[in-house]
């Protein structure tokens, strides 16, 4: 794989060991992802300029990997996409949190965008610039993040693998079990259903 998430074959053992009852395995999850997941954080935070004035990639993770941790006494994904989705999930929410956070702060309105993050932050790097009603402004992309959560399972799991974990398509197919004929119309409607979101509740 072009992409990996740490070793895959490792990650799915370390699951397996973990669902067996190895009180050891989780602490082994997190240790061979910690540098995956720090790429993810920083990837991430790239989406959020507000938060990324005042937060380094290594603080946004150690906040998540607490929600991580948390969330994983509650939690065992049977697969390393369940895994990655999970992981994914609680680095967006504490971003999202952060973002709520500091946009009560003294803001920068910049004409024609809206208000909330600093004049001279780079666009986010992302990659929705193919549908046909992608996020035009800062503010749009932010709250993106916060609606990817409202995709059906099947196609958050390949925003999450695809977009944020920058897999490719095969990779994406592969790791949810599917042709990647389907990856791809799962990837364009998340991108037309998020689209339509960010325009209004007409749904999904």
């Amino acid at each position: 794989m072009g992409h990996h998430y740490g070793d895959t074959t490792r990650l799915q053992a370390c699951l397996d060991r973990w669902r067996n009852g190895d009180s050891v395995a989780r602490e082994d999850l997190l240790g061979q992802s910690c540098r995956r997941l720090r790429q993810l954080a920083s990837k991430m935070l790239k989406g959020y300029p507000a938060v990324k004035s005042h937060e380094e990639t290594n603080d946004v993770l150690q906040s998540a990997l607490i929600r991580l941790n948390r969330a994983l006494e509650k939690i065992r994904p049977t697969t390393v996409a369940d895994y990655i989705g999970l992981s994914a999930l609680q680095i967006r929410r504490e971003l999202i949190d952060l973002a709520r956070r500091y946009r009560r702060q003294p803001r920068c309105i910049d004409v024609g965008h809206e208000a909330g993050f600093s004049c001279n932050d780079p666009p986010p790097v992302a990659d929705f610039t193919d549908t046909t009603a992608g996020p035009a402004t800062r503010a749009e992309w932010t709250e993106l993040h916060s609606l990817v959560e409202m995709l059906p399972q099947e196609k958050l799991q390949v925003v999450d693998l695809h977009f944020y974990h920058g897999l490719t398509l095969e990779e994406t197919a592969e790791q949810l079990g599917v042709s990647k004929t389907k990856v791809k119309v799962l990837w364009r409607l998340a991108k037309v259903a998020l689209g339509e979101l960010l325009q209004g509740p007409q749904g999904l």
